[in-house]
């Protein structure tokens, strides 16, 4: 809800129809900063939706040649790469002479075999849902028994006076 104070010229790189590919632009058109949500896509998602400000910056796309490599979670479609690929691909784009993002994509290959290999050798798989018996379920007998002796005390201060006046800031109970 609170705008991020983001330098003149910033983009943000994100799958949108209107979105200009990154990779066509002159030099003169490239953005001089970019913007990428970092997170699952649902909740990239989201965010980019509970954020006008972001939507409201110049919009990028990349076109991979190629899928993703991220083995860990699934993309939901065949364009879409993972946060590091998609920083990686950017930076192709905008400096293609940049010493290192091979190394930086090794590394994010190293860390997805890791990650399989472990997911391969758990015992439980971490999509997997646990149940729990309906008495794992039930309150605490603590909290059940002599309910009468249970007092509950909630405090908020104003946080308008603590800001304009901290001196004198209330604790409101209820």
């Amino acid at each position: 809800l609170c705008p991020v104070k983001v330098p003149p010229g910033t983009g943000l790189v994100y799958p949108h129809p209107d979105g200009q590919d990154l990779c066509a632009l002159s030099e003169q058109e490239r953005p001089p900063h970019l913007v990428l949500i970092d997170g699952t896509w649902s909740q990239a998602h989201r965010l980019y939706q509970d954020n006008p400000w972001l939507q409201r910056l110049p919009h990028y796309a990349i076109r991979p040649a190629a899928k993703s490599r991220y083995l860990v979670r699934r993309e939901p479609h065949e364009h879409c790469l993972s946060t590091l690929e998609a920083a990686a691909e950017a930076l192709r784009c905008l400096e293609p002479d940049l010493p290192g993002l091979d190394d930086l994509l090794a590394l994010f290959d190293r860390m997805n075999t890791d990650q399989v290999t472990r997911r391969e050798n758990s015992v439980v798989t971490p999509r997997e849902k646990k149940t729990r018996s309906r008495a794992s379920r039930a309150l605490p007998s603590a909290l059940v028994e002599g309910l009468d002796n249970i007092v509950i005390v909630h405090g908020q201060s104003s946080e308008l006076l603590l800001r304009t006046d901290p001196q004198h800031a209330q604790l409101f109970q209820g």
